[in-house]
């Protein structure tokens, strides 16, 4: 697990070095779309995050879930240093009762240059509850059968390479330090990893 996430960390660096020359607009791209990111960007938002296990079984699938996925996070974009922070909401005391306590650990990281755009990401999670019991036996009670003591860790990751960066900017949709003035689109070819243990 170490292993995976310092390779993340060295890979997003290398990304970063490689693509930092990339960072500005020419001439060329201010028809298609503007730079603001010598501006302060602050941003408010929400998030809903979701780890959910499914388990086949004979005579159906068994939906497990977390308690309590949302979140509210704050972050800030000037030049090429971009930070979000979200915390999760708590659940709420009836919740807890219902459906169990979830400990929840979730990190992402993300990079958009002019031409990459990669993400990272590494969740934990303790706790879950079964979502649908009544569809494997007689369940009448308002408590969910829960899991305490299961636990998950996932870590993925993303790479991307943007074809018609002269046109498209990935950062004025995901960060919104520029504005696309004029319609444009472009092909991506990436790849993508998921580890769950």
């Amino acid at each position: 697990m170490k292993h995976i996430f310092l390779f993340m960390i060295l890979l997003l660096g290398w990304i970063v070095a490689a693509s930092a020359k990339d960072n500005t607009a020419d001439d060329s791209t201010a028809v298609y779309y503007e730079d603001l990111s010598d501006l302060l960007s602050i941003r408010l938002y929400p998030l809903a995050k979701f780890n959910s296990l499914e388990l086949k079984v004979p005579n159906g699938t068994i939906k497990m879930q977390p308690n309590g996925t949302g979140s509210i996070g704050i972050g800030f974009n000037y030049k090429w240093l971009g930070l979000g922070v979200s915390i999760g909401f708590p659940a709420s005391k009836s919740s807890i009762e219902m459906k169990g306590e979830t400990r929840r650990f979730d990190l992402q990281l993300s990079y958009f240059g002019k031409r990459l755009a990669a993400d990272g990401f590494m969740q934990q999670y303790k706790g879950y509850y079964i979502a649908n019991p009544s569809q494997f036996i007689t369940w009448n009670s308002a408590q969910y059968p829960t899991a305490r003591d299961l636990w998950v860790f996932s870590i993925g990751g993303s790479v991307n390479y943007i074809f018609n960066a002269e046109k498209l900017s990935y950062k004025a949709a995901y960060l919104r330090t520029q504005i696309q003035k004029k319609s444009a689109g472009s092909f991506t070819m990436g790849i993508f990893f998921i580890k769950t243990g």
